[in-house]
């Protein structure tokens, strides 16, 4: 299996910001920054195989969410073009798609150079929490999208804009971009990359900020009747598990750092 794209420019990228600087970080130490990274994607492909029943229930809630919202879909997508001036859906005006600026944060066009300054910074400044916060997201993006780019690619599904769309229009193989509602692809990756930075650091103040834009660019493009609510619901919901799951093993890892930089007496001293 070869290497997600989006990662391995990701790493060229960051070798070549990183090289016109005096980096402290040495090449050794990002290889292996991005097999972790690439591991990560590899771990969240495979996710099914390991889920613990806890894992399944969660699954289980998220399906359950989508199949009750479903009858509903085509009534909040007709509220949305209805009430264009109401104060919830004119909140989320500057991410739609005549806002790219905003809106299109959560795209691959977007997140690979953020990313690669994140870690090309880190590098520079030997600060591990800036690399990580650059790999994180981008193993988080990646998952989501392949998986999405999967669906996309099993299941057609009418978009809300497609001639007043039909909810229920959900058919195999899939199908072109109007058929590529199944799910939300700007609200899984937006959400992924969002909770793990707020799982893997202390963000403060900063964190509801970010959840604040993950919503935003979520509920834009259902605004631009991109996305069903059902849709919506489950690219969220699978955004989250992503970026929980890429925190946690970046969080195992710091702690097996830590655990060798404890001398052996007071390791077993402590495990007495």
């Amino acid at each position: 299996m070869q290497p997600p794209k989006i990662i391995v420019k990701a790493f060229v990228l960051s070798l070549t910001l990183a090289a016109s600087v005096s980096a402290q970080v040495t090449f050794k130490t990002t290889g292996q920054e991005f097999a972790y990274s690439l591991s990560d994607v590899l771990h969240i492909w495979t996710s099914p195989v390991r889920a613990k029943p806890s894992d399944w229930i969660a699954a289980i809630g998220v399906a359950a969410g989508a199949v009750a919202l479903l009858p509903e879909d085509d009534q909040i997508d007709s509220w949305i073009v209805r009430h264009p001036n109401a104060a919830i859906v004119r909140a989320f005006v500057p991410f739609d798609e005549d806002h790219p600026e905003l809106g299109d944060l959560s795209t691959g066009q977007r997140l690979l150079p953020i990313s690669a300054v994140l870690i090309a910074s880190g590098m520079v400044s030997d600060n591990r929490k800036l690399r990580e916060a650059g790999w994180g997201c981008l193993s988080g993006w990646q998952a989501s999208s392949s998986i999405r780019a999967l669906m996309y690619a099993t299941i057609s599904r009418e978009r809300p804009s497609l001639d007043n769309g039909n909810q229920y229009a959900i058919k195999t193989p899939g199908g072109e971009w109007n058929y590529h509602s199944f799910f939300g692809g700007h609200a899984a990756n937006a959400w992924a990359c969002t909770t793990f930075w707020n799982s893997r650091f202390h963000m403060g103040l900063l964190e509801p900020v970010l959840y604040a834009g993950a919503a935003g660019i979520t509920f834009g493009r259902m605004k631009d009747r991109r996305h069903w609510s059902s849709d919506t619901w489950v690219g969220i919901a699978a955004g989250y598990a992503m970026g929980r799951s890429v925190a946690a093993r970046y969080a195992r890892r710091e702690s097996k750092r830590e655990e060798k930089k404890t001398p052996e007496p007071i390791r077993a001293a402590l495990l007495d």
